[in-house]
């Protein structure tokens, strides 16, 4: 069974909050009780979870990426920026091909949606805008990028090669 800070918190006899906070590096926590949950969350190879976390933020720090062609140079570009952006900002990237298909396309974003990520990119492979007024409705951020749709609104990032 996986370690939670609940169980490190009873252990060392102090709150979930200040494990927590020894584990976001909080300035109020005193260095000997830092030391203390630090040891012991090494000890038992403490791993925090990411769906914990997502239930108590309501974010999961993870952005969906859906493009083409996952080979293709210019969106392999794409996902090396946007991963070494998101990385420093404490995100990961999340990438699906929708291998051109609009159908493929769809399920890849539903399912993204599902994972409950932050936001989406998306070249997409639709003919037009309607698919995303839809994830629009979902209150998940959606940019598209490459390729212009018509219905989309405003929500296109052109590449002037």
């Amino acid at each position: 069974m996986a370690v939670r800070m609940k169980d490190i918190a009873k252990d060392l006899g102090v709150s979930t909050i200040t494990v927590s906070k020894v584990l976001r590096n909080h300035p109020d926590i005193s260095d000997e009780t830092k030391e203390r949950v630090l040891r012991r969350v090494k000890e038992l190879n403490y791993r925090p979870s990411f769906t914990a976390r997502a239930l108590v933020t309501g974010k999961t720090l993870a952005l969906g990426l859906v493009v083409p062609d996952l080979v293709h140079p210019f969106f392999g570009e794409v996902a090396k920026g946007l991963a070494d952006t998101l990385r420093d900002r404490g995100y990961d990237l999340v990438m699906a091909s929708s291998e051109e298909d609009p159908k493929i396309e769809v399920k890849a974003v539903e399912q993204m949606l599902a994972r409950g990520v932050d936001a989406l990119i998306v070249a997409s492979a639709q003919r037009d805008g309607t698919f995303f007024e839809q994830v629009g409705n979902r209150q998940v951020p959606c940019v598209l990028i490459d390729r212009h749709l018509r219905d989309a609104g405003n929500k296109f990032i052109e590449v002037d090669e």
